[in-house]
């Protein structure tokens, strides 16, 4: 999440719900079919679809715990650069160094990441709707990531580990600074979210398989390998090319 200085920083098209729903990221998240049958995951083109997907599902989760209210508007666009380096971790970042480079055995992608800013207008616990709640009900897909450590959160809440469910509250209490009376209402809000997340992936009208960071690792997969084998014996690989 950040939060730039000057409405410029927007992308061209206002993020009200109706653009949304026109952006092509938006046809993977609506789809009730596998990911995998929807984009070809073994081109690298796929890639900013699946990196949007994501960004937008992990916002509108969290916009939906923290009732966010005023979030249309208030979503900017930001070109990251990413690539796979020789351990098999994908990195991006705004500029890369001559080291990055030098790390990178993937070609450097250009990609658009949505960014979250002004985030205030949060905690509106008496709101039943919020600006973004069409787009998660209308979604079919998430990453492992956020909904594995959501139902652990959700489970830690209440009390998966002795006493886990008081050290969560003093963990928001003292270091996030919220009073307690707003914890209890956040506590609810997110309990809420996960067992309706868990419902819909059990029911499977929500897949589990929004992965692109896997993804690219996938794609890349043999370089990192080449790499790995040639530092082993003190060679250096070939310069890397997209897959075909």
């Amino acid at each position: 999440a950040q939060n730039p200085r000057g409405e410029d920083s927007s992308p061209e098209d206002y993020w009200t719900v109706g653009a949304i729903r026109g952006h092509s990221f938006y046809k993977v998240l609506s789809s009730k079919a596998l990911v995998a049958n929807i984009l070809n995951l073994n081109d690298p083109k796929c890639l900013q679809d699946l990196a949007l997907a994501q960004d937008m599902i992990r916002g509108v989760i969290l916009d939906s715990i923290f009732r966010q209210v005023d979030r249309l508007g208030n979503i900017s666009v930001d070109q990251l650069q990413h690539y796979v380096d020789r351990d098999g971790k994908v990195k991006w970042d705004d500029k890369l160094s001559d080291k990055d480079k030098a790390d990178a055995v993937s070609p450097i992608f250009a990609l658009k990441r949505i960014m979250y800013k002004d985030n205030d207008d949060g905690m509106m616990w008496g709101m039943n709707s919020i600006s973004v709640t069409p787009i998660l009900n209308e979604t079919h897909h998430v990453d492992k990531t956020i909904y594995n450590r959501l139902q652990w959160l959700a489970g830690l809440m209440q009390d998966s580990e002795p006493g886990s469910d008081v050290k969560i509250k003093d963990y928001f209490v003292r270091f996030v600074h919220v009073s307690g009376d707003n914890y209890d209402k956040l506590k609810a809000s997110l309990l809420k979210q996960a067992s309706s997340l868990k419902s819909r992936v059990e029911a499977k009208d929500i897949l589990v398989d929004l992965d692109f960071e896997g993804t690219m690792k996938k794609l890349y997969a043999k370089e990192v390998e080449a790499a790995q084998t040639a530092a082993a014996s003190g060679t250096q690989p070939g310069a890397t090319s997209p897959p075909s």
